[in-house]
């Protein structure tokens, strides 16, 4: 009995083990369908990034990628992980805002088919006209949902990086202002300005990889004035923001060099006496060749501090669980969904013990923050630098293409 059961057990299993030729034949099918989906998807993107104007949508598709970057590893390290379906999480938001797949969509809603085929208030089935009526939602969905997102993403990002940038502007100004006019009592004035520009705008940039993934974790704009729980997260990743702020120069340093490569271009023989459609045939080339860049690299530094923030969640409330209670609602409830919030506050130690930890704590911030503040201002130089080469009175200024919008695109009046 007991052999003829084992060998019925090694057949089931060795059975499971075979699967149809048909199965492997749609595997393969859905592998190519998916690469082409995506294909189009990034083609749409670069071609997006090509010029300022339709960059906007691809802020919003970023913030989109990161909130569901986010919930994803929360969800892949939550202890109930096999009782809750991925895409239940973003319950509390707009479903067309919630990426069903690894990318967002660019213009059709996430869930097209559940809101042209969604019952009518009485339960009975929706009729054709009305379901001709749902078109236009479910066929801009994603769309409105990627507007959004970048309106909430860049009125937060302007707000803390427009006065830097005002006085950049207002420096660059005065010093060549300054430098005509021969105004040396007023030397300092350009200086200043700009010293007191960079300052405001290094301090920006290190409070916002954490904010930008609080707004797009929440889907909520007040949550970027959270100040204190932001800034403690940036605390809690001190070395991870230093790495970050590393990693965003070493991306930023080709935008600096596609910034500048047009000064350089112009003083060739063959473009100085180049026609006027020849001129506009290659910068519209260029245009597309940095957009292929600057789309990257902008997903790559947003998909990283969505990182950073996701494990500085769970390590900020594992140390300091009172802040459970003050946490934003989208938040408690989805890490309270997947068994992440922590229970009871953490084991004490010595009074003695603990304030010679704090305060050794307190001198090693002191110096990260200081590192961090310097690895930033490396960013800042490229930006000096790509002016000098090729200055661009506004957007030179006012638009960071890793911070701001994703675009690289001039006109040849510039």
């Amino acid at each position: 009995m007991n052999d003829s059961t084992s060998e019925l057990t090694i057949e089931t299993a060795a059975s499971a083990r075979i699967e149809p030729r048909g199965s492997v034949t749609s595997r393969f099918g859905r592998f190519v369908a998916r690469a082409i989906r995506d294909t189009l998807l990034i083609a749409i993107g670069i071609a997006l990034c090509a010029r300022q104007w339709t960059s906007v949508i691809v802020v919003g598709w970023t913030f989109r990628m990161m909130r569901r970057s986010i919930y994803r590893g929360w969800w892949k390290r939550s202890p109930v992980r096999s009782a809750v379906r991925f895409e239940d999480l973003d319950s509390t938001a707009p479903s067309s805002e919630f990426p069903r797949s690894s990318t967002p969509r660019w213009i059709v809603a996430e869930n097209y088919h559940e809101i042209i085929n969604r019952p009518r208030p009485d339960g009975g089935d929706a009729s054709r006209l009305r379901k001709l009526v749902r078109l236009p939602e479910a066929l801009t969905g994603g769309l409105r949902a990627n507007l959004r997102s970048a309106a909430r993403a860049l009125a937060c990002t302007y707000l803390v990086t427009i006065p830097g940038c005002f006085l950049w502007l207002a420096a660059w100004y005065d010093g060549w202002n300054n430098s005509f006019n021969k105004g040396y009592e007023q030397a300092a004035v350009g200086p200043l300005t700009g010293i007191l520009g960079n300052v405001m705008f290094m301090s920006a940039m290190m409070y916002l990889p954490m904010a930008w993934s609080h707004v797009a974790a929440t889907g909520d704009a007040r949550a970027f004035f959270q100040f204190g729980y932001i800034v403690r997260l940036a605390r809690t990743r001190l070395g991870g923001s230093i790495v970050y702020a590393a990693i965003f120069a070493i991306v930023s340093f080709p935008v600096m060099i596609f910034r500048a490569l047009p000064t350089f271009l112009t003083q060739s023989e063959r473009m100085e006496s180049a026609s006027p459609e020849l001129i506009n045939r290659t910068i519209q080339i260029y245009a597309f060749s940095t957009a292929i860049y600057v789309f990257f690299a902008y997903i790559i530094t947003h998909r990283l501090a969505a990182r950073l923030y996701r494990s500085a969640t769970t390590r900020l409330l594992a140390k300091e669980p009172d802040l459970v209670d003050r946490l934003h609602p989208v938040l408690y409830k989805v890490l309270e969904e997947l068994a992440l919030l922590p229970s009871g506050a953490p084991p004490r130690g010595r009074p003695i013990v603990e304030a010679v930890i704090k305060t050794g704590r307190r001198g090693k911030n002191a110096v990260l923050w200081t590192g961090a503040f310097v690895v930033w201002f490396a960013v800042v130089a490229q930006i000096f630098i790509g002016q000098f080469f090729n200055y661009q009175p506004v957007t030179g200024w006012l638009n960071q293409p890793l911070v701001h919008l994703p675009s690289l695109y001039f006109s040849a009046s510039r």
